[in-house]
């Protein structure tokens, strides 16, 4: 659908084998993938870029399917910041997934599962700020990942990291022992629950002290 973009958040492990999930654990879960959408479009794109989200249930055995779907307002704003096609706003909704990781490999779920909470020591942009998708080398120790900048700015970002460990939160229920993201049954990424001391949020004021070298960027010249 040319005005829409869809993915999908699984909750699986043996808590859900009836296909069933306690609303106290999934509302709180569903409203806080909003609010990382949401704080997603505001980093990169800034205040005119709203998500509009609609959700629809599916099931499968052993786990709890979420379909995603982000609607025509996201699309339009983004349509109405750029002024541009159709086509180029599909691909700056489709941006923002791929720089939380929700699509794509190197976005801010799997930059977070490597760095495994260990302090980043250095980041470096690596590519020109002047070409479409810059990127980013982020530094820890004599290890580095590589990325693009965007996720970057989501990863110093308070808001977007206080709602993806919301979003997570699940998996401190016993019997939910994995959440999986992707585009209908084609799973991207993964989190299990072992992976959970990654995703913790850190306070803001370590965030505005990442070290960076190279540029002060700003998301919003990477559209």
């Amino acid at each position: 659908m040319s005005d829409t973009t869809e993915f999908r958040v699984t909750y699986d492990g043996p808590a859900l084998e009836n296909h069933e999930m306690d609303p106290r654990e999934l509302a709180p879960a569903l409203l806080a993938m909003a609010d990382l959408l949401d704080a997603s479009a505001k980093v990169l794109y800034g205040d005119k870029a709203k998500v509009n989200v609609n959700v629809k249930g599916s099931f499968k055995t052993g786990s709890f399917n979420v379909d995603f779907v982000t609607g025509v307002k996201w699309l339009q704003s983004v349509r109405d910041i750029f002024a541009g096609s159709e086509a180029t706003a599909t691909a700056n909704a489709s941006a923002i997934l791929g720089a939380l990781g929700v699509l794509g490999k190197t976005g801010l779920i799997p930059l977070l599962k490597w760095l495994r909470a260990r302090p980043i020591t250095q980041v470096e942009l690596t590519d020109p700020v002047g070409r479409d998708r810059p990127r980013a080398r982020i530094y820890v120790g004599n290890d580095f990942y590589d990325t693009e900048g965007a996720t970057v700015d989501l990863l110093r970002d308070v808001g977007v990291r206080k709602a993806m460990e919301r979003v997570l939160a699940p998996l401190e229920t016993s019997g939910i022992d994995v959440v999986a993201l992707g585009q209908g049954s084609s799973v991207n990424i993964t989190v299990d629950a072992g992976d959970l001391p990654s995703f913790v949020s850190p306070v803001a004021e370590n965030l505005r002290h990442a070290p960076i070298s190279g540029a002060r960027w700003s998301a919003r010249l990477w559209a």
